[in-house]
């Protein structure tokens, strides 16, 4: 739980679904985990991760948009279409933490990107019950 004063610390940042930023030149997306569980609802793959590299395959976020997923429709362009490949993909709100390295040809040659599936927090009453944490140790040369 987060607490009412939650926006005074310095390590809370609201932030978009989906969001994409950089940090010493390491790309991250993100989404909350609305578009793997409905790509997972739809499919007879039983793997998120594998789910997870479909979509930087095929090169859109959320590609069950606006047909099952909602999502106000544009008819001038899609911001759910991927312009390059990230270096860290990852969703939240999944049932079980996995994470794996997808290599080879992904979005433009991309030759790597490491995909993450988050668990649901908000189903833990106390921070205390919390027994995972996910640490991103990036070795740049």
């Amino acid at each position: 739980m987060v607490s009412a004063d939650a926006h005074l610390h310095l390590w809370l940042y609201r932030v978009t679904n989906p969001h994409e930023f950089e940090l010493d030149g390491i790309s991250f997306l993100g989404t909350s985990g609305q578009n793997l569980d409905d790509i997972y609802k739809y499919s007879v793959e039983e793997n998120r991760l594998t789910l997870l590299q479909r979509v930087l395959e095929w090169g859109h976020l959320v590609p069950t948009a606006p047909d099952t997923l909602t999502c106000y429709p544009l008819s001038d362009s899609d911001p759910f279409i991927l312009q390059s490949a990230p270096h860290v993909f990852f969703v939240g709100n999944q049932p079980a933490y996995s994470s794996q390295m997808v290599t080879g040809t992904l979005l433009w040659n991309v030759s790597h990107c490491r995909v993450h599936a988050a668990l649901h927090f908000c189903e833990h009453m106390y921070w205390a019950d919390i027994k995972e944490i996910v640490l991103l140790v990036a070795l740049m040369h």
